[in-house]
């Protein structure tokens, strides 16, 4: 699948991603973390794509550990 934020294929197995617990959706970790710099730190929380409030984010290490 592709990251929402940078559009380029992410790889479990190569890749460290950020995973919305909520809804199952991931993106880039480097990615989220540059996208959470732009926004700032008062802006809410939310999953780009459910659009929930997304307290519960979690990196997955490459080979798909949580």
């Amino acid at each position: 699948s592709e990251c929402t934020i940078c559009f380029e294929t992410m790889n479990i197995n190569t890749d460290k991603l950020t995973m919305c617990l909520l809804c199952g959706k991931s993106v880039h970790t480097k990615c989220y973390k540059e996208w959470k710099k732009k926004v700032g730190p008062y802006q809410p929380d939310k999953c780009l794509y459910c659009q929930r409030e997304a307290q519960l984010y979690r990196s997955i290490e490459v080979g798909g550990r949580i």
